[in-house]
């Protein structure tokens, strides 16, 4: 008989045939092509010790020298009624060794040899006789029969464990291909979001590390690439790098300052000629956003059944770091477009603000105050940041205002105040066509309601008024307190904050006043000196003309 085993070695089905032998009373070994025996007669009892002894352990190596000379070996009779039978095991076409399968008949119990191997292993005559006697059951027709049937169980043993591989490797390979895809999907899904790049990064991160066996992952984006503050020059990490936080971020630096300009993806075992700190390899993957590189990914610590980085590792990676580096250059963009909208914006604002030397910067010293409080109050980056564009924007309606009315000296009119009033609701048309300014509407809207419903243009109350223009009514109205206007002076600090205090609950919303009083108004002073400044110096070139 001759069945191959998998090209690594795996014992599942010998487990199997030896415990399916033992229920037959079929004593089974296995020994190598020198005869050293690797698996034991597998009974119990004295007939396993009578199996077990010196003489029948050296009659098996005799056996085994006899078979290696023989292409097909042949049944060999150790002793009168005692045969064996020998199967031959191979890996990758070469003779590894043998399972052997001994049938022992009745005339076996009463032979020279039978007796020698008892004294061989101590055994009394009798009680071995007895026991060996269960085993001792099979005659030369039986032994015939039995042998083709066990040549096919092994075949079919060894078939079945070469199924179960082939359906295990498929189900590693399946599983891996689809924690592939819902990486991609996960990754696709979320790169939209370019307000909060941080969030996204991230996410990467932790998705990858978690995909696969490597004990933590990184992405190190650079100081001289286009992102925005918040992710520039920083370092983002998933999972647990097996050295200390600074010998970590070390190691990371190091990668990163040492990669040409032109560098691969590749993986590292050293820095500098120095071990790594964190695991025996690192993967080094370059993210490009546009143009130029923008961070640098790396994964360390592998872990699992096999601690080399595969090739299924490095697709991976790499796969990662294309949507890195597709939203890399897509924050780029976005960044560049909103600093040229915000600039057009905020030029637009300075040209109205410019009609009236008293109100010069005040749209830019709403924006920053109505941002400030808006963070007190809760809102996220992005939030917060249209709260700056609402700010830009609130008097955007002054446009539609004769420039008589709004630089006029001195008090106005009940009929010059009405024009004012109209300034939201021209505002509010003038953006509504702006998709992009759709969610700043309600603030330049009703930024001039009132808590108690006396404002205008349609005098909502209490929380009726949205919160970004309850926000917005503050800003602007500390900023005109604080300013000098054509029929007042710029009132005293400390005389504006009693004004809100008292205004609380009537003018303004009672619970974001003292929100509001609360703020750092360092800032603002600086930006009223800065406007103070440039409108001195217009007024200076105006007269010199």
């Amino acid at each position: 008989m001759n069945h191959a085993l998998p090209a690594e070695p795996n014992d599942a089905p010998q487990t199997t045939l030896r415990e399916r032998c033992r229920a037959l009373g079929l004593p089974v070994w296995r020994l190598d092509t020198t005869g050293t025996v690797i698996d034991d007669a597998n009974q119990p009892g004295l007939a396993g010790v009578w199996l077990r002894s010196s003489v029948m352990c050296r009659m098996l190596a005799d056996a085994v020298r006899g078979w290696n000379g023989q292409e097909t070996p042949d049944r060999v009779e150790l002793f009168p009624g005692c045969h064996v039978v020998p199967s031959v095991e191979t890996i990758r076409g070469r003779r590894r060794g043998y399972t052997v399968f001994m049938f022992l008949t009745p005339d076996a119990l009463r032979t020279p040899e039978f007796e020698a191997v008892c004294a061989a292993s101590q055994a009394d005559k009798a009680a071995a006789r007895s026991a060996v006697g269960r085993l001792a059951s099979f005659s030369a027709a039986e032994i015939d029969r039995t042998v083709p049937v066990l040549d096919w169980m092994l075949n079919d043993l060894n078939r079945q464990h070469e199924s179960e591989r082939t359906i295990g490797g498929f189900t590693r390979h399946l599983t891996d291909a689809y924690e592939h895809i819902e990486l991609l999907y996960t990754l696709g899904n979320s790169m939209s979001d370019l307000q909060e790049p941080e969030r996204f990064i991230r996410l990467a991160v932790e998705q990858l590390q978690q995909t696969t066996e490597f004990g933590w992952a990184a992405v190190r984006t650079l100081a001289r690439a286009r992102l925005p503050d918040s992710v520039a020059d920083s370092l983002f990490v998933a999972g647990k790098p097996g050295c200390d936080a600074r010998a970590f971020r070390e190691m990371i630096d190091a990668f990163v300052e040492s990669l040409p300009p032109d560098a691969e993806p590749h993986i590292a075992s050293s820095i500098a000629g120095r071990p790594l700190p964190c695991g025996a390899q690192v993967v080094v993957q370059p993210i490009a956003g546009g143009a130029r590189r923008a961070a640098v990914l790396l994964t360390g610590d592998k872990g699992g059944d096999d601690p080399q980085v595969s090739s299924y590792d490095t697709q991976l990676i790499a796969t990662a770091s294309a949507f890195l580096g597709t939203f890399f250059e897509n924050v780029s963009l976005w960044q560049e477009q909103t600093a040229l909208f915000l600039g057009s914006l905020q030029a637009m604002t300075a040209a109205i603000d410019a009609k009236d030397r008293y109100t010069c910067g005040h749209s830019e010293r709403v924006a920053h105050l109505a941002t400030e409080l808006s963070r007190l109050v809760g809102f996220n980056q992005h939030q917060a940041e249209r709260v700056h564009i609402t700010g830009l924007v609130h008097d955007v309606g002054k446009i539609g205002v004769p420039e008589a009315v709004l630089c006029k000296e001195g008090r106005l009119t009940e009929a010059e105040f009405a024009l004012i009033r109209q300034h939201p609701v021209i505002g509010h048309d003038i953006l509504k066509g702006i998709p992009q300014l759709e969610d700043v509407l309600p603030g330049v809207l009703s930024h001039h309601e009132r808590w108690d419903g006396r404002g205008y243009p349609h005098g909502l109350t209490g929380e009726s008024i949205p919160l970004v223009a309850r926000i917005m009514a503050l800003a602007d109205t500390f900023d005109a307190m604080s300013s000098n206007r054509s029929y007042r002076p710029a009132m005293p600090r400390e005389r504006v904050f009693e004004e809100i205090r008292r205004c609380a609950g009537t003018q303004f919303d009672p619970e974001l006043a003292p929100l509001f009083l609360s703020l750092d108004f360092s800032e603002f002073d600086r930006l009223v000196a800065q406007h103070e400044a440039a409108s001195r110096s217009v007024a200076a070139t105006r007269a010199a003309a």
